[in-house]
């Protein structure tokens, strides 16, 4: 996921920082369903980039262990300057 993730260049330039953690129901195939940001970052220009993050990585390899139709899961996307 990392190699997908972008840090948006104004963000970088304020120096803002944030975690966004987004909610995501997989399907056995690989594919979301629905994205919902379930804890946001305190900046839109990273929760907006955390959803591209992930839409950049769908579908996803099936994973092979899920006995229901879907898989709940929530995906910390961290935002650090170093």
């Amino acid at each position: 996921m990392e190699e997908a993730q972008r840090y948006p260049t104004i963000a970088r330039e304020l120096g803002l920082e944030g975690t966004t953690t987004v909610k995501l129901v997989l399907r056995r195939n690989g594919t979301a369903s629905s994205l919902q940001i379930v804890s946001a970052s305190g900046h839109a220009m990273l929760d907006n980039a955390a959803i591209e993050t992930i839409n950049k990585v769908l579908p996803l390899p099936p994973p092979s262990t899920i006995a229901q139709a879907h898989l709940v899961i929530a995906v910390p996307i961290r935002f650090a300057l170093r």
